[in-house]
């Protein structure tokens, strides 16, 4: 592959991603716009993923390996330092991207001033079946209410400008799971832009080997959105939204004493936490309407999943 500057830089960083990576470089493959390269980043897979890999012919991918198991963030940080691109479109190895996809993103970045672009999302079973749609909020100040809730941009969708992300440090490599939401977060409070396209570029796929499904994972994804939740604070400007992320912060607290309990310890703090009244009446109107009545967004502007018609 020739080693000119392209527009655009697709980055696929890849772990054990035998079973789907095939599908994933695919749908790249097959996009309209053709100013772009391919940079895969195996991060010391002990599968057949660099085989798969090195089977397509195409001049446009460029397969990095690392020599040792990195991490996802550092693995990105890595291809974002090596990616020619002045935009860098995100895509992970199980998931797929309509091939409109990068044509509408680098038309509606050439347009409007965004560092960071996604797109609604198809959300497809191990069968590649569609079987729901996710719809994210399209205004700055949508996105920003959400990001006090939950990511509110699918990081599998994302364009971004090279340029800012860098400027701002890239991903913090002390996030193992929920680095793209501490990213968003960090993108809006340095003054740049995040919005999302209302299509379906992009599917997402849910299925039982995905790394957050293990109990080790769990924990450190609870630690991590705690973290996230209270430094996303700053950014809401709505009181129904304040109010999800206490809900939420209760939440993931109450789940943490609960655990410390089990290994025999933390009572004191359970029973402080339990009697955070605000925390607490938050937290139940939350398990209300996300358990009981299925309306996940009914308090705040939130990322909607649409079950499949």
């Amino acid at each position: 592959m020739n080693s000119n500057i392209h527009l655009v830089t697709v980055l696929i960083p890849v772990y054990n991603g035998e079973k789907y990576i095939g599908e994933a470089i695919e749908s790249i493959l097959s996009q309209t716009h053709q100013n772009y390269e391919l940079l895969i980043i195996d991060d010391y897979s002990n599968d057949n993923s660099v085989q798969i890999i090195q089977s397509f012919s195409s001049e446009k991918i460029k397969l990095i390996q690392n020599d040792r198991n990195l991490g996802q963030s550092a693995t990105l940080n890595k291809g974002l330092k090596l990616s020619t691109g002045v935009y860098i479109a995100r895509l992970d190895q199980d998931d797929l991207a309509s091939h409109r996809r990068l044509e509408k993103q680098v038309d509606y970045l050439s347009k409007y001033e965004c560092s960071v672009l996604g797109t609604w999302a198809h959300k497809i079973n191990s069968n590649s079946e569609v079987i729901g749609c996710i719809q994210h909020p399209t205004t700055q100040k949508s996105i920003c209410n959400a990001l006090g809730t939950e990511p509110s941009v699918s990081h599998s969708s994302v364009m971004m400008k090279k340029e800012d992300i860098l400027s701002i440090g890239g991903y913090s490599e002390k996030f193992k799971i929920a680095m793209d939401w501490h990213l968003w977060v960090r993108v809006i409070k340095n003054g740049y832009k995040i919005n999302n396209i209302s299509d379906c570029l992009t599917s997402v796929r849910f299925h039982d080997l995905q790394t957050t499904q293990s109990e080790k994972a769990q924990k450190a994804l609870i630690h991590e959105r705690l973290i996230i939740l209270n430094d996303s604070k700053s950014l809401i400007n709505s009181k129904a939204n304040y109010n999800a992320n206490l809900g939420w912060i209760y939440y993931y607290e109450f789940l943490l004493s609960i655990q410390d309990i089990v290994n025999g310890y933390g009572y004191k703090k359970f029973i402080l936490k339990i009697f955070r009244i605000k925390g607490l009446i938050e937290f139940l109107k939350l398990i209300v309407y996300h358990k009981v009545f299925k309306k996940s967004n009914y308090f705040y502007d939130s990322t909607i999943v649409h079950p499949k018609k």
